[in-house]
């Protein structure tokens, strides 16, 4: 029978096991203290005034919820700060930005006083030459550039812009024919660009209703589930709260943040995500493995799911709806979606025969640009539809 350890050696034994707990706890202690002081930091070129819907006081509340939620959610893994880059006084339309966007920049990139580990440009945008303009100044930086609003089509091309992010609900021009086409950029009511003019409610409606029978409403699918319709609605109130608090901004009684709106805070949270999950293999971060991470990549968010193709640009699905005279309202009964032929996006409708319109031959519409509510054409009564 083996006999019992004297008293030296448990003391001994203890002692060791006690400072191997200790250093463990000190080299643990150490790692959390390296990751949480990686740094990063956003810059969001912005203008103050409502020149447009992406302008301040409707996008920076979005910007600040993702922050804080950031800061709640990865603190022991990274710090992230954003930086508004604005400028009241020389900036008080589009164009003004367009012309001083990358120079406002710049100035503020290269006389910072901190260097942070990354660097990420994320900015609604005002129009599509502002977005071009500072995207080639990031792209010499190799910085990520994540777009909410305003896009552009040149982004599609990886070779100049391989680190460029088009996360707008909505994200070209519209370039049609021969059909009356009713572009709505809402998968929800906002009210953000007034009442359509078959909904004020005066004696004119029917008669305008009537005009529109020849109409397709092209809007986005809507993207929400019933689960996550909930968290849509608080967000909301928090977007609109911060909106009048911090930014001197109401919202009219009935009128909601658009989905571009949604688009800067999840693509923020979408970052975050990805960054703790490429902080946690012990990578670094760079612009383009952030991009390739996001490109042909579906994301789940609490207010819906966004999915961007092959080239970093954000996949709108759309609903086509006719006119319901039961409800007089338009409701959708035909399905389209983007497919991609030749290295460009095009919006084929599913279905080509329609309740209201006796087609009688098939023809193609460019449908490649899309960016706000609009109407062009003839009516369609003597066509059979597919846009592309």
């Amino acid at each position: 029978m083996e006999s019992p350890p004297n008293r030296s050696e448990v003391k001994r034994t203890f002692r060791n096991s006690f400072w191997n707990l200790i250093t463990l706890q000190a080299l643990t202690a150490s790692v959390r203290l390296v990751m949480s002081e990686y740094t990063v930091e956003v810059l969001s070129p912005a203008t103050t005034g409502l020149i447009s819907p992406g302008s301040m006081p409707l996008t920076a509340p979005a910007f600040d919820l993702a922050m804080s939620e950031l800061e709640r959610d990865y603190s022991h893994q990274f710090r992230i700060n954003i930086t508004y880059i604005a400028n009241s006084s020389l900036i008080r339309s589009c164009n003004d930005l367009a012309a001083n966007i990358d120079l406002m920049t710049a100035e503020y990139y290269y006389h910072r006083t901190h260097q942070p580990n990354l660097t990420v440009l994320a900015f609604p945008g005002c129009a599509a030459a502002d977005t071009v303009s500072i995207s080639q100044l990031a792209m010499a930086w190799q910085h990520l550039v994540i777009i909410g609003f305003y896009s552009d089509p040149i982004f599609h091309n990886k070779a100049f812009y391989p680190t460029v992010i088009a996360a707008a609900a909505t994200s070209s021009r519209n370039s049609l024919g021969a059909v009356y086409i009713y572009l709505d950029i809402s998968e929800y009511p906002t009210g953000v660009f007034g009442k359509v003019t078959w909904e004020n409610q005066d004696d004119y409606d029917n008669e305008v209703r009537s005009a529109y029978e020849s109409v397709f409403v092209v809007a986005p699918t809507p993207s929400v589930t019933p689960s996550t319709e909930k968290a849509r609605e608080i967000l909301f109130r928090r977007l609109i709260e911060g909106s009048k608090l911090h930014y001197n901004y109401s919202y009219a009684t009935g009128f909601l943040p658009g989905p571009n709106v949604l688009s800067t805070y999840s693509t923020l949270k979408i970052l975050g995500e990805m960054l703790a999950e490429i902080l946690r293999t012990h990578q670094i971060p760079d612009a383009g493995r952030l991009a390739r991470r996001m490109m042909n990549h579906s994301f789940d968010t609490n207010v819906g799911t966004l999915e961007f193709d092959a080239a970093g640009e954000r996949i709108v699905r759309f609903d086509v709806k006719q006119l319901d005279w039961n409800s007089g309202t338009f409701q959708r009964n035909h399905l389209a979606d983007w497919t991609t032929a030749a290295g460009s996006a095009g919006l084929w409708i599913l279905r080509d025969r329609w309740t209201m319109c006796p087609y009688r031959r098939r023809e193609k519409f460019n449908f490649r640009y899309l960016s706000h509510a609009s109407m062009y054409g003839a009516s369609c009564r003597d066509h059979e539809l597919v846009l592309q």
